[in-house]
């Protein structure tokens, strides 16, 4: 049998995401940042895998976009500073 997903369990889901607290994600699950899991018994509640596989995709991907950015806009600000001291030099010439 060919599954699509497993059940997780919170010590798994930790594990896998390297958030290091329960409390931490349920703070994140309560603004919205982690998806939520399939309450499967009163007393039983699990992570669906391919929806955590999901979300690390876009974590990866926002952290590749903001890192994308930070190295644009270093690269800009080299780009000023050389021509600032290109025009100094060209002034003081």
């Amino acid at each position: 049998m060919n599954l699509p997903f497993t059940y997780l369990p919170l010590d798994a889901v930790l594990t896998a995401t390297g958030i290091r607290s329960k409390s931490k994600l349920y703070a994140m699950m309560k603004r919205g940042e982690f998806p939520e899991p399939d309450r499967l018994s009163v007393r039983c509640s699990r992570w669906r895998s391919d929806v955590l596989a999901k979300w690390l995709q876009e974590v990866a991907a926002e952290a590749e976009r903001a890192r994308e950015e930070r190295t644009r806009a270093a690269i800009e600000k080299a780009q000023s500073l050389v021509l600032a001291r290109h025009v100094k030099a060209e002034a003081a010439a």
